[in-house]
């Protein structure tokens, strides 16, 4: 039976860490026994059946036990180095930390935790998401006949250039040692085996099961939804309150945003204010189970305003709950929506023309109906079956 480990950061909440716990758990009920391995001790944010093991530290001394324990085991504590905790709390110094050294030297312990754990437990198939990718060559020197796997989960620009510029170097020498990259979407494929010339698969993100509620449109108040990790750069956040300031200006209806999400809020709720907003767009903060799908059912939009992004999960979500969609023109984006008309597309990062194309959807409920039935229907060719099918495939 093949035997396989996913190896992550942490399990917070977040677009790719369900997709890992989604992914993991389909292999397991497929008869594939998959683990996940999370370098940081977070709790998992999202239940899983797979096994979750965390590295483990000595408070006093930033030492790392040989012990690796499961979260159904142990009480997790989040403790890290006194070197990584320095540059954490100032980021000019985290900055130089980066830029001198390895985030596998930073990591060595918990590397060293993650070889005893893929010793003990014989695992024939290691998947490294994002950054882990640079525990690579360490796992080929120790175990040079195992296959590895890399699974990056944004454009290769964006993963190389943007999320993760001091590691670029490092990421790219220990990415020579992959068997394999996986990718969201096709053209992620072309450009990350043209950076590494390593083999690419693309594989997309599963969905939620399609939803059974039927679309409405039979109300006055608007009700807008975004749901994502509150990062101004990286979604875009700026942009945002920008389309929703000149809407609100241009179309003064009756609506309301609700953010659905997690993350430091101040300088997002500054942004807020500044543009005088803040009676229109409400933070709710992380949600998940009933609160989350009754964020999804009770919107008539669904508004993506990222810089960059792989293949939004969230934009799955919409459309397994019938939510049109309208987002800028992002390659992610469109491999979810292919050729239904589910989602509008914006081109990067005309705020205006998303402002007007808002108002156009808002006061057109027969157009967002089509949307919501095409958005259901495309769902379908992303469900969790499916996507487990092309893993087994990918693996063997």
């Amino acid at each position: 039976m093949e035997n396989m480990l996913f190896v992550v950061t942490e399990m917070r909440m977040g677009g790719r860490e369900q997709v890992v716990a989604r992914i993991s758990d389909g292999l397991l009920k497929s008869g594939i026994n998959s683990d996940i391995f999370s370098v940081w001790q977070t709790p998992s944010f999202f239940k899983t059946k797979s096994t979750v093991y965390y590295s483990t530290t000595e408070h006093d001394t930033g030492e790392t036990s040989t012990q690796v324990t499961s979260a159904d085991k142990t009480v997790i504590k989040k403790t890290i180095t006194p070197v990584i905790k320095v540059a954490v709390n100032n980021k000019l110094l985290g900055k130089i930390i980066k830029s001198t050294t390895t985030y596998a030297f930073l990591q060595r312990r918990r590397i060293q935790q993650l070889l005893e754990l893929i010793s003990q437990n014989g695992y024939s198939t290691i998947v490294l998401t994002d950054l882990t990718n640079c525990f690579a060559h360490a796992i080929r020197q120790k175990f040079p006949n195992i296959k590895i796997i890399g699974w990056t989960h944004m454009q290769a620009d964006a993963f190389f250039k943007v999320q993760y510029p001091e590691f670029r170097t490092e990421l790219l020498k220990n990415m020579r040692h992959l068997d394999k990259i996986i990718t969201l979407t096709n053209q992620q494929a072309q450009d990350y085996n043209h950076v590494t010339n390593i083999p690419t698969t693309a594989i997309a993100n599963p969905v939620p099961n399609v939803s059974n509620d039927k679309y409405t449109t039979h109300h006055n108040h608007m009700q807008l939804v975004v749901v994502a990790r509150i990062d101004i750069h990286h979604k875009g956040l700026d942009y945002l309150v920008e389309v929703l300031e000149k809407f609100n200006s241009k179309y003064p209806y009756d609506w309301q945003l609700d953010f659905v999400g997690s993350g430091d809020a101040e300088e997002f709720n500054k942004i807020i204010a500044k543009h005088n907003l803040s009676n229109k767009i409400n933070l709710r903060g992380a949600l998940s189970g009933d609160e989350l799908e009754a964020a999804y059912n009770s919107a008539d939009l669904f508004l993506m305003t990222s810089r960059y992004e792989g293949l939004p999960l969230t934009i799955g979500e919409a459309f397994a709950h019938g939510v049109p969609v309208i987002s800028f023109d992002l390659d992610g984006v469109k491999e979810f929506s292919g050729e239904s008309s589910g989602a509008k597309l914006i081109s990067q990062y005309d705020t205006t023309s998303f402002a007007n194309e808002l108002h156009k959807l808002l006061t057109n409920p027969d157009t967002r109906l089509k949307m919501s039935e095409s958005a259901l229907q495309q769902s379908k060719n992303f469900s969790i079956n499916n996507i487990v099918e092309k893993w087994k495939q990918a693996i063997v």
